[in-house]
């Protein structure tokens, strides 16, 4: 399958520098990406940059015979708060990043998760030729409007494409190949093994403290019983 080529167009001097290397890097069997940076322009406190400044920002030199999408990552809130937007034909997009880091760190997830997870919603959406398939029931799906905006961090570990939006894309002929691929990739999307960890502990404290103690006393038979071997060996 072709990779879809990407450019991102990161909006000004953004805080997440290793996000930003991370994504410059990722492997994806899907797309690959370039990662540019521009200036950020002056812009309205209250409601953010408006869609026409956004879009001449996004696409001043887009060659659109190197990159099939373009991608413009902001820290600033887009047009209706939303997470992000399609901003101009069907391929090029916009990310915004405002209030993303707060909701994330609440729950032990990472600006790079958020992204990336966004990422896959647009190439989808570029593949549906700029259709939109976003839906109002929250189930974790990369396609969730996410009305209560605290709602992205379920999108944002281990995120899934839904019976409804899958349907969706099968009847719009992509490659049979598209599916199973993004499913795949998307179960990558996770928070770090220590948080995970920490939340199942949370989850099962009972269970937990079993195993601790059991784990515990088996290492300590197997210790001496090394012990044991070691000093027979030796002698």
């Amino acid at each position: 399958m072709k990779k879809t080529k990407i450019k991102v167009v990161k909006i000004g001097s953004l805080q997440h520098n290793r996000a930003f290397k991370k994504i410059q890097n990722y492997k994806s069997a899907l797309f690959e990406v370039d990662v540019f940076e521009k200036s950020a322009p002056n812009y309205d406190l209250r409601s953010g940059y408006s869609q026409k400044l956004l879009t001449r920002i996004v696409t001043e030199n887009f060659d659109s015979s190197k990159y099939d999408m373009c991608i413009g990552i902001t820290e600033t809130k887009l047009i209706g708060n939303f997470w992000g937007i399609r901003l101009k034909d069907n391929n090029v997009y916009a990310i915004s990043l405002y209030q993303a880091d707060e909701f994330l760190k609440s729950d032990n997830n990472s600006v790079f998760n958020y992204i990336v997870m966004m990422m896959y919603r647009f190439l989808t959406q570029y593949k549906l030729e700029g259709k939109s398939i976003a839906h109002d029931e929250t189930c974790g799906c990369i396609f969730d409007m996410c009305k209560n905006k605290r709602d992205i961090v379920i999108s944002c570990d281990y995120p899934i494409i839904c019976y409804k939006c899958e349907t969706e894309i099968t009847k719009k002929g992509i490659d049979a190949d598209y599916i199973s691929i993004l499913k795949k990739e998307l179960k990558t999307i996770h928070k770090a093994v220590y948080y995970r960890i920490l939340e199942y502990i949370k989850r099962h404290p009972f269970l937990s403290i079993t195993l601790f103690v059991i784990s515990n006393v088996a290492l300590n038979i197997f210790s001496s019983y090394l012990y044991d071997l070691i000093k027979e060996f030796l002698l």
